[in-house]
């Protein structure tokens, strides 16, 4: 099914006139869109009408999106002085008039969120829902927020080949900057080189319009801190006999991809090769049971299983996973590959499969992978330096 067709179903479900979204991800899911620097609201009705608000900057950008109406404003403009909010309230009425819109019973984001931006936006947050209750003042509002998690957990085909390419450019940002791995570059020299093949392939990829990304690099003793969701490159040098974990996450056209490799820098020490065994043995063991219908949770105990059978299960300090595509790092996004999850794995949904291992002052090994659930099964998105001797590093 299309995502037009599961809005405009899921409004009837809830028997909502009108959901409204200024969140960047949320408009992407409403309208295939992604905001690149200014505020943007994202309108879907029962009858399965998409618009859009855009500023006047976006609109070849918003021109991509499949939104039957696009509505610019000028955030700033030069014969008045007014707030940020009301130019876009001035946009959202012509709409309203032009479309013909009644809304007696709206939904509208609520929660607190937070995401990554491709560009320094200038954004103030609770202005969708004041917009909308002055528009409509008469009308019932509900939180939409689970409605939209339920809605990200599963992908689209399409919005499933937006995050394949992400993982494409990814894998090919890996290969290049794997090459400058070795003893005595700084951690964050490593993490520079792997992220500019993040923003530098458009050439290869026509049918992007944007993409870059944040990738991180931690190593030896830092490597065992990487178990948590803030990363960071330091200055220290790498090291024969380190574990380098090099996380990157990316994004084509606002689909985003979430991806870890741990290499070995030369041959291996004692004590050193088990731990990726664990790692890789619960990535595997994971990858083995997954298939549409299993419990979440199931999943996780696949992969604790398998890393407490090398020993190693008092040092891993994570979920297994959790779902992924639109934004670069949802911990709490459907499905959850944790140990108390009540989710349960269908078709469309994409999620990290990330097992680690993490002994404090000596060293951390972590994958991350992208995985498609098919009808019958999985599909790994992110399948390069995957193996052992692809993550041992030759070096001198």
């Amino acid at each position: 099914m299309v995502r037009d067709e599961v809005i405009r179903r899921s409004l009837e479900a809830t028997n909502w006139d009108l959901m409204a979204c200024s969140m960047p991800s949320n408009v992407l899911l409403l309208t295939g869109y992604w905001p690149a620097a200014g505020y943007s609201v994202a309108v879907a009705t029962r009858e399965g009408q998409i618009a859009l608000i855009v500023p006047e900057c976006e609109d070849d950008v918003a021109e991509h999106s499949w939104a039957g109406e696009i509505v610019t404003y000028s955030p700033a403009p030069l014969d008045r002085l007014t707030t940020a909010e009301e130019p876009v309230y001035e946009a959202f009425s012509a709409l309203k008039s032009r479309l013909h819109i009644l809304a007696d019973r709206i939904g509208f984001e609520q929660a607190e969120a937070f995401e990554p931006a491709a560009f320094a936006p200038n954004l103030f947050r609770g202005s969708s829902a004041r917009i909308l209750r002055r528009a409509f003042p008469s009308a019932t509002f509900a939180p939409a927020d689970e409605l939209l998690a339920e809605m990200r957990s599963v992908k689209t085909p399409a919005e499933i080949a937006h995050i394949r390419t992400a993982c494409r450019i990814a894998g090919q940002a890996f290969a290049k900057g794997v090459q400058v791995l070795r003893p005595g570059i700084t951690e964050a020299e490593a993490a520079a080189a792997f992220r500019v093949g993040l923003s530098s392939c458009l050439a290869e990829y026509p049918e992007v319009k944007r993409c870059d990304g944040f990738v991180y690099c931690m190593s030896g003793p830092n490597a065992a801190q990487a178990s948590g969701p803030y990363s960071r490159s330091r200055s220290r040098r790498l090291a024969m006999g380190d574990t380098v974990i090099v996380r990157c996450h990316c994004y084509s056209d606002g689909y985003w991809a979430d991806i870890a490799r741990t290499y070995y820098l030369g041959e291996f020490g004692p004590g050193s090769r088990p731990i990726f065994d664990a790692v890789l043995d619960a990535r595997r063991g994971v990858l083995n049971a997954l298939r549409p219908g299993i419990k979440a949770s199931d999943l996780d105990e696949c992969a604790r299983a398998a890393i407490e059978a090398h020993g190693f299960g008092a040092f891993v300090k994570h979920p297994t996973g959790h779902g992924a595509g639109f934004g670069a790092l949802e911990h709490t996004a459907r499905p959850r590959i944790h140990p108390r999850s009540n989710d349960v794995i269908e078709p469309g949904m994409v999620f990290k499969v990330e097992p680690g291992v993490y002994i404090e002052g000596r060293s951390g090994v972590r994958t991350s992978d992208m995985v498609a659930v098919t009808a019958d099964g999985h599909e790994s998105l992110s399948c390069f330096h995957w193996d052992l001797e692809e993550l041992t590093l030759s070096v001198t």
